[in-house]
């Protein structure tokens, strides 16, 4: 391969490219394939999903990736987006979409050749995505296609980690390994082979995959530091709309009348926030990318959603960690102000109003409920009992 500061020659890559499925890639020259037994390590998330395509894992020789993770195959002038990020796909600029629906290469597109094997984790800086859709593509592989990865040279992960994902990712063995790819448009990376797993978005990774990735946080965490806290109120607090609570002084003041303490997990380091979700025994929050720390929430917690979503992804992850959780279906704030002047602004991420008589009812029964469970939690009638972090 050329050194990588110089680039490659991408006149060959002219021309019309097209989208593929994982499946389809896995019958192209210079591609093998390992199937991924969905009823070990997978569940449809609904029962009217998308057409139920075959899941696999891919080792593509000489493929490239770009800054957000999709996987493109020069030689047969194909592409696989990350379904997990799809609406990224153009983000970098490499491929240009057409009204017909195909799609074109940018001439301006720059290839750095990279020496090696790579496994692409992909992901991004949100909280959630990355906790509950690329980490667990680890375990997959682990499972999958254990020479595969044994082989690989680099971990590649997006350029903008949080501290919290770096730390993490140190601690499962890859501070040598790990290679960020860096923000740019018009930008890919091409290896001698790349080790490539995506899910359909409608897919959901089982409660064996999420119970294995819970007793790896506990297992990584650091020994204890400070008191415990039992009782927690995760806020949202942004300068502008972004699905914090509207009427966040009269939650906060009845929860602080409860015992209840209120945390933003964005300033607390790994350990921190691990041992402040394990310990926790009444979880209350807002929809939002915090709520991914629920993996580290032993089962049984008490967990209560402000939710705008009908059908609420947060309330699925706890169900899937055996949490007991409750749904508090909120309004949304409409500020017209701000949002004729910014016309682009999301309706999704419109602040919570929350139902107060409702929500103070709801949260009088869980502390009700775990009280229960912890006076009598030595007979082994509750789930929530057991587990420690190491001391």
């Amino acid at each position: 391969m050329q050194n990588e500061s110089q680039g490659t020659d991408t006149s060959a890559f002219e021309g019309d490219w097209k989208p593929a499925t994982l499946a389809e890639l896995a019958a192209l020259p210079g591609v093998e394939s390992r199937h991924i037994d969905i009823d070990d390590y997978l569940e449809w998330r609904t029962a009217t999903a998308d057409v139920r395509r075959p899941v696999v894992a891919l080792r593509v020789s000489g493929g490239m990736v770009d800054y957000n993770g999709h996987l493109y195959l020069p030689g047969a002038r194909t592409f696989c987006g990350d379904e997990q990020n799809i609406r990224f796909i153009n983000r970098t600029g490499a491929l240009r979409a057409r009204d017909d629906e195909g799609y074109s290469w940018e001439p301006s597109t720059r290839v750095a050749e990279k020496p090696g094997h790579a496994f692409v984790l992909g992901g991004m800086s949100n909280h959630w995505h990355f906790l509950v859709n690329f980490l667990p593509r680890l375990t997959l592989a682990r499972e999958v296609c254990p020479q595969w990865l044994d082989e690989c040279d680099s971990i590649l992960v997006h350029g903008d980690a949080t501290t919290y994902q770096q730390t993490l990712l140190e601690r499962l063995g890859f501070s040598d390994s790990l290679e960020h790819l860096p923000a740019g448009r018009g930008e890919l990376h091409q290896y001698e082979s790349l080790t490539f797993i995506s899910l359909q978005r409608n897919l959901w990774y089982s409660r064996r995959v999420l119970s294995g990735l819970r007793e790896l946080l506990w297992t990584l965490t650091a020994p204890a530091e400070g008191a415990v806290v039992r009782k927690v109120y995760l806020r949202r607090e942004f300068p502008t709309p972004r699905r914090s609570v509207h009427n966040d002084k009269q939650v906060s003041a009845f929860l602080r009348k409860e015992g209840f303490v209120e945390v933003l997990p964005e300033r607390l380091g790994f350990d921190e926030q691990v041992r402040l979700f394990h310990d926790v025994d009444v979880l209350v929050a807002p929809h939002g990318a915090g709520l991914a720390n629920m993996l580290a929430c032993r089962p049984g917690t008490e967990v209560i959603v402000f939710e705008y979503k009908k059908i609420s992804e947060m309330i699925a992850l706890a169900n899937q960690l055996d949490l007991s959780a409750i749904k508090i279906n909120c309004m949304q704030h409409i500020d017209e102000e701000f949002e004729s002047n910014n016309p682009d602004f999301e309706s999704r991420l419109r602040d919570l109003v929350v139902p107060m008589e409702k929500f103070k009812s709801a949260v009088i029964a869980a502390l009700r409920r775990k009280k229960i469970r912890r006076k009598f939690s030595w007979t082994g009638l509750f789930r929530s009992s057991p587990a420690r972090l190491p001391d």
